[in-house]
């Protein structure tokens, strides 16, 4: 009988912490992956600025630049000098959050921006996430991860190499 008892309660237990922390509508689901592909290069630069928007540090939009694969839309730090964004728009972007697209036949699709945490965790909230909060973020996967079988997104928040980013994982 308490072999039975305790196994019950290991059973509820991983039930109850199996549960996704990130439970959506479907309809939810269907507007972030509409968001996110598809994109003209208006509406990619549109979602762009809000990424770019939402974070503590100011950023202004710098430049796109479209290879055959990808599209690169590049924001610079407001508090640089003009001689240092002219730098940065001419050396290479070491102080520039850089939101990249795939180029798909449909369109373009949202594929990754990296950065710092807390530069990133106010983009996942506002356009992914929003009952994401830093502790749980760290803490728990299920908070850096949004999928949906139904409509096959998967979008995660992580850390590989060290390096924090959005990454759009859809197929």
């Amino acid at each position: 009988m308490k072999n039975l008892l305790l196994i019950l309660t290991v059973l509820i237990t991983a039930l109850t912490f199996a549960q996704d922390g990130y439970k959506q509508t479907p309809e939810t689901y269907q507007a972030i992956t509409a968001k996110v592909s598809q994109l003209d290069t208006t509406s990619a630069r549109a979602f762009a600025d809000r990424l770019a928007g939402t974070t503590d540090t100011q950023f202004a939009y710098l430049q796109t630049k479209t290879t055959a694969k990808a599209t690169k839309i590049y924001y610079t730090r407001t508090d640089l000098t003009q001689k240092e964004q002219v730098d940065q728009a001419e050396m290479g972007c070491s102080d520039c959050l850089v939101v990249y697209f795939r180029n798909q036949p449909t369109g373009l699709v949202f594929w990754q921006v990296s950065g710092d945490f807390n530069e990133l965790l106010p983009m996942w909230q506002t356009e992914f996430l929003d009952t994401a909060t830093a502790e749980n973020a760290k803490e728990s996967y299920k908070y850096r991860e949004l999928k949906d079988k139904t409509t096959g997104l998967d979008i995660r928040f992580d850390h590989p190499n060290g390096t924090w980013q959005i990454y759009n994982w859809t197929k």
